[in-house]
C-alpha cells in the first residue's frame, strides 16, 4: 500500500510541477506513518530469525545495511521456537 502511494504521490507532484520543497514535505508527511508499522515488522521477522531487533541500525549503513536486512528477510525462520516466542501458526491461512 506504500508502494501504491508513493507512485500516486509522485505521478501528481510530476503531472502538476509543483516545487521542491513543496514535494520533499508533502513526500515526507505520507511516508512518515509508514516508520513505525515498517519497523515492527521487521523486528517481528527479525525475532523469527532468532536475532535482535537491534540488526535495525543497519539502515544506517549505506547500501550494505539494507542489503543484509533485505536478505534476512527472505530467509526461511527458524522451525524451533527461540527466546522471542514460539514459532507463529499459520495453519488457519489457506494459501
Amino acid at each position: 500500500i506504500q508502494f501504491v502511494i508513493i507512485i500516486v504521490l509522485e505521478f501528481l507532484i510530476g503531472f502538476f510541477s509543483i516545487g521542491s520543497t513543496f514535494e520533499d514535505i508533502l513526500t515526507l508527511v505520507v511516508t512518515l506513518p509508514f516508520i513505525l508499522p515498517s519497523l515492527a515488522v521487521q523486528t517481528r521477522r527479525l525475532h523469527d530469525l532468532n536475532r535482535s531487533a537491534w540488526w535495525l541500525l543497519l539502515h544506517f549503513v549505506p547500501y550494505a545495511g539494507s542489503f543484509v536486512l533485505f536478505i534476512f528477510s527472505v530467509m526461511k525462520g527458524n522451525p524451533v521456537p527461540n527466546k522471542y516466542g514460539p514459532v507463529p501458526d499459520y495453519s488457519y491461512y489457506r494459501g
